[in-house]
C-alpha cells in the first residue's frame, strides 16, 4: 500500500467525520446524556478504567524468499478464526492525559492454513505444498499514551504515540505436493496427516504516532483512530523439519498501518459495555536470512534474501469498570 494514498484516505475519514460530528454534539446535552468522559470526582486528579473482552482475529502473514531480485519462495499464513482473550489497564490523569497497557493472548488454534509456491523459474511456479496449520501461540502487546484536546460539546481530537509488539507461531501439518522432478509438475502426492514440515515464527516491534477522535450522543460513545510507523522492526524464525533447516530473517525500517472504530454504552457511572474493529496492514519488507543446517551445525548468512508481511482485522466485544 502507498503511504501517501494511505495518510490522504485516513485524513479524508477523520475530516468526514470531522464535518459529522456537530450534527452529534448538537444533540449531545439532551435530557439522559452521559458525558463521553468520565468526570473526575471533585478534588481527584485520576481516575483507573480496567476492561476486559474477547476478540476474534483473521488476516495472511507472508514469508518469501529471494535470490537476487527474483522470487524464490512465497509462503501464505493463514490467520483464520483466532480467538483472543485480553484486558486492558488505562490511568486517567487531568481528564486529558491517558496512560495505558493492553494484553491479549490466543486461546485457540485457529482454523487456517498454509501454501508454498517455488519458482525455480523465474516467474513460474515449478513446487508447491500446502497444509493445515496450528497456531501454537499468538499474542499482541500495546503500551500507549493519549492527550485529548476537548473540541466542542463533548468531542475530544486524540493525540497517539506507542509501542506494539505482535507475534504468531505456526505449525503446518500434512497435506499435498506437486514437484517438478524428471518434468514440470510431474509429481503429486500427499504427506501424512500427523507430519509436521514447517514451524514458523513472525514477530513485529511497533513504535508508532496516530491521530483520534472520540464523541458521545446520549449513554453511546463512538471513536476511531488512525495510527503510522516507518521505523518498525521484525524478526522471523523458518524451520523447514523434513530438510533440517533452519531460516532466521531480520528486518528493519517496516512500515506499519492500523485503523479502528469501536462503540461503547455507559451502564451507569462506573460501567460500560462495547465493541471494536481493529485493522493493521504491515506491507513486504526485506533483510537478511541466516541460515543453519541443524546437522552440521554450519551457518551462513544471506542480504536481503527474506521478505515477510501481515495484514489482519479483528472484532472485539468487551466491558469494563472505572474506579
Amino acid at each position: 500500500m502507498d503511504a501517501k494514498a494511505w495518510v490522504g484516505g485516513m485524513g479524508n475519514l477523520l475530516l468526514v467525520l470531522w464535518g459529522w460530528a456537530p450534527h452529534v454534539w448538537a444533540q449531545a446535552d439532551e435530557p439522559g446524556a452521559i458525558p463521553a468522559e468520565q468526570v473526575l470526582a471533585e478534588g481527584q486528579d485520576y481516575r483507573l478504567m480496567l476492561e476486559g473482552g474477547m476478540r476474534w482475529q483473521q488476516g495472511t502473514a507472508r514469508e518469501i524468499v529471494y535470490t537476487g531480485s527474483l522470487v524464490l519462495s512465497d509462503l501464505t499464513w493463514d490467520i483464520k478464526d483466532l480467538l483472543f482473550v485480553g484486558a486492558t489497564l488505562q490511568l486517567d490523569v487531568w481528564q486529558q492525559l491517558a496512560l495505558g497497557v493492553s494484553y491479549w493472548e490466543a486461546v485457540t488454534e485457529g482454523n487456517g492454513g498454509m501454501t508454498d509456491y517455488d519458482y525455480f523459474i523465474p516467474g513460474i511456479w515449478t513446487d508447491f505444498s500446502d497444509g493445515p496449520v496450528d497456531i501454537n501461540r499468538a499474542n499482541m502487546l500495546d503500551v500507549y499514551a493519549e492527550w485529548a484536546f476537548a473540541l466542542p460539546r463533548a468531542a475530544h481530537l486524540r493525540l497517539i504515540g506507542g509501542y506494539r509488539r505482535l507475534y504468531w507461531d505456526w505449525s503446518q501439518y500434512g497435506g499435498s505436493f506437486i514437484y517438478s522432478e524428471d518434468g514440470f509438475r510431474d509429481f503429486r502426492g500427499d504427506f501424512p496427516a500427523d507430519q509436521n514440515g514447517i514451524n514458523y515464527e513472525q514477530t513485529f516491534h511497533i513504535p508508532y504516532v496516530g491521530l483520534g477522535l472520540r464523541t458521545r450522543w446520549r449513554g453511546w460513545n463512538f471513536s476511531t483512530y488512525v495510527q503510522y510507523s516507518a521505523v518498525a522492526w521484525a524478526e522471523a524464525l523458518d524451520e523447514h523439519v523434513l530438510r533440517e533447516l533452519l531460516f532466521e530473517d531480520s528486518f528493519q525500517d517496516v512500515k506499519y498501518y492500523a485503523a479502528g472504530v469501536s462503540l461503547a454504552y455507559r451502564l451507569g457511572p462506573r460501567w460500560h459495555v462495547g465493541g471494536a474493529w481493529d485493522w493493521h496492514d504491515i506491507p513486504e519488507a526485506r533483510g537478511d536470512t541466516r541460515i543453519t543446517d541443524q546437522v552440521t551445525g554450519t551457518a551462513e548468512t544471506i542480504r536481503d534474501a527474506g521478505g515477510i508481511a501481515n495484514r489482519a482485522w479483528s472484532l472485539s466485544l468487551s466491558s469494563g469498570i472505572y474506579f
